[in-house]
């Protein structure tokens, strides 16, 4: 979360910052909705079978190539933030590689957080708060965060990193939707840089557009909707298209097409360079089959789902080109959810 070191790169980071919301440590800035990034979660297999329960730990262990083993392991709080991380890669007659995160809690307060690696030293920062139980500045070595609030809203943020400094500045609309917020960037060799991240909403509060100014570029996403269902998506550079997606639904009001299409932005074109179709169709009430076509074409990917009695997803198939590729294994025992595949297994154990 520290100041980017190149003004294109923090430029983008603010913009897309909730994209990393759920990596480690949540950092207690605004959270701006990305309905694009919500549906593509919802489509995630463990999402799938889940539906609305909330994972409390995960633990996944996959084999790789050249004798490479993978073990994560994750566990998470009730809001789904992770509180500790660990990830390791075992390689026959190489030194064992562990990444891991993990927080510390006082009087119900997350106080640190610290992250380590097989090569770099550990990166542990304080958390501090007022007396509302606001965060109001964390530290750690080089680089110290404050936060300021007023009508239990954050209105400022101050950054310290390595020698830049950054403010962001927050605007509320009277529903307390964030409207915009203004940067101003110092770099360490003292350059100035400032940049205006504006949000529209529609009256049910669905975001409408989300635009990035900065000095000569544009960044802006776009959002269309029909009875508060996402139906449109665009991304665009200096007004050149980068990316469209499309979404059609069922009287049920479930996802039946996606369309994501890809542009080159430098060129004002509305020929994609790439797209992916996905088709849903559904059986009793539940997904049956997810289709996969790249560029709209054949050959893509058919996912077929199975069920047993009580409704609950127990295996997915994948075919391309009437030929069996992936097959899913999916168990439940009280809390727990087993996925095997051929090179992987992983377990979710739930919240109750």
């Amino acid at each position: 979360m520290g100041l980017n070191f190149t003004m294109k790169t923090y430029f983008l980071s603010i913009f897309f910052f909730s994209i990393s919301v759920n990596a480690q440590f949540t950092y207690p800035d605004p959270k701006i909705s990305n309905p694009e990034e919500d549906m593509a979660e919802k489509d995630e297999l463990i999402n799938l079978i889940i539906g609305k329960q909330k994972i409390k730990e995960s633990y996944t262990k996959t084999h790789g190539v050249e004798n490479e083993t993978i073990i994560e392991l994750k566990k998470f709080d009730t809001q789904g933030n992770i509180l500790f991380a660990s990830n390791i890669t075992e390689v026959f007659n190489k030194p064992t590689r562990k990444d891991e995160y993990k927080i510390a809690v006082s009087s119900n307060k997350i106080v640190s957080f610290e992250q380590s690696s097989l090569d770099l030293p550990t990166d542990k920062s304080e958390i501090f708060y007022d007396l509302k139980n606001n965060i109001s500045k964390i530290t750690g070595k080089g680089k110290e965060y404050e936060y300021i609030y007023e009508k239990g809203k954050l209105i400022k943020k101050k950054e310290n990193y390595a020698g830049e400094k950054g403010v962001n500045t927050y605007k509320y609309s009277a529903k307390g939707k964030v409207t915009a917020i203004s940067t101003e960037y110092i770099s360490s060799k003292g350059k100035l840089s400032t940049s205006l991240n504006s949000f529209v909403y529609d009256m049910d509060d669905n975001i409408l557009s989300n635009s990035l100014e900065s000095t000569g570029t544009v960044i802006e996403k776009k959002y269309s909707y029909t009875d508060n269902l996402l139906t449109n998506y665009t991304l665009t550079f200096n007004g050149n298209k980068a990316e469209e997606e499309q979404y059609d639904y069922d009287e049920d009001r479930r996802i039946k097409k996606k369309v994501k299409a890809s542009y080159n932005p430098d060129k004002n074109t509305s020929i994609s360079t790439s797209s992916l179709v996905f088709k849903y169709n559904y059986k009793n009430g539940l997904l049956a089959e997810r289709i996969t076509l790249f560029d709209g074409k054949e050959p893509g990917y058919v996912e077929t789902f199975y069920y047993d009695d009580q409704k609950r997803m127990v295996k997915v198939k994948t075919q391309s080109e009437n030929k069996v590729v992936a097959n899913v294994n999916i168990s439940y025992e009280n809390k727990t959810i087993t996925l095997a595949g051929g090179t992987f297994k992983s377990e979710y154990t739930l919240y109750e």
